[in-house]
């Protein structure tokens, strides 16, 4: 159908030279660059069986050795680990010397008032 019609456009002027056109061909022969649907498969089937082959053995090749930017992250982790052990460290210091320092203020208000009913008591006629 499609032949016929690019023969009768052909034919009033309306199609050009330039219109896509296949040989003849007799029924039941191939041409020999043509690939059939099963051949097709056949090369994809084993591209991917190349593929995963060549893929399993940067796998295995990758396991004993380990890349570059797990490297870093593990790095990474590290460090943030120490940071934060770090900054842990240095809130129980200061939490431990304002505990001190409270310490320290109450024995000396214990003392102070200590010593203020001991003049209390002194300047008290007996």
């Amino acid at each position: 159908m499609r032949k016929q019609l690019w023969a009768l456009l052909s034919m009033i002027g309306l199609a050009g030279s330039s219109a896509p056109a296949s040989a003849q061909v007799l029924k039941g022969s191939t041409s020999p660059d043509q690939k059939t649907e099963s051949q097709i498969k056949a090369s994809k089937a084993q591209q991917e069986k190349n593929a995963a082959t060549k893929q399993a053995e940067i796998h295995k090749a990758g396991k004993g050795s380990t890349s570059d930017s797990s490297i870093k992250l593990d790095k990474r982790n590290k460090e943030t680990k120490n940071k934060t052990a770090k900054t842990d460290i240095e809130l129980k210091n200061q939490k431990n010397a304002a505990q001190q320092k409270t310490d320290k203020q109450i024995k000396l208000n214990k003392a102070t008032a200590a010593q203020k009913a001991q003049k209390a008591q002194q300047g008290r006629p007996k």
